[in-house]
């Protein structure tokens, strides 16, 4: 695990060199709007799609959507982190601007 830590703080430091806007939303002149780094296809298991759906449609906990699926909330999170990580988002607000933007 530690390593895995280094491993990702090595190449988030990478990505921040490469493209200083793929982490950090950049806010516009009057501040409404946010501009987010997102691919143009993302591809998502099933149960990634269920909790993605969860988090951004109806702004559910980790604990919230382990109960309703039967889950254990370190699972949820690794899930999470996982649909993070393919949006390119760090947090739960930059993936539903994401969520929202990519439906339309």
């Amino acid at each position: 695990p530690m390593v895995y830590g280094i491993e990702a703080a090595e190449e988030a430091a990478h990505r921040l060199k490469k493209d200083p806007y793929h982490w950090t939303p950049m806010a516009i002149e009057n501040k409404a709007t946010i501009e987010t780094h997102v691919p143009l296809e993302v591809t998502l298991t099933f149960r990634q799609e269920q909790i993605l759906k969860m988090v951004c449609e109806k702004g559910m906990t980790n604990s919230q959507i382990a109960k309703r699926l039967s889950l254990n909330e370190s699972t949820v999170k690794m899930h999470i982190g996982i649909v993070f990580k393919k949006y390119g988002v760090r947090d739960r607000i930059q993936l539903i601007f994401s969520f929202k933007e990519k439906i339309g």
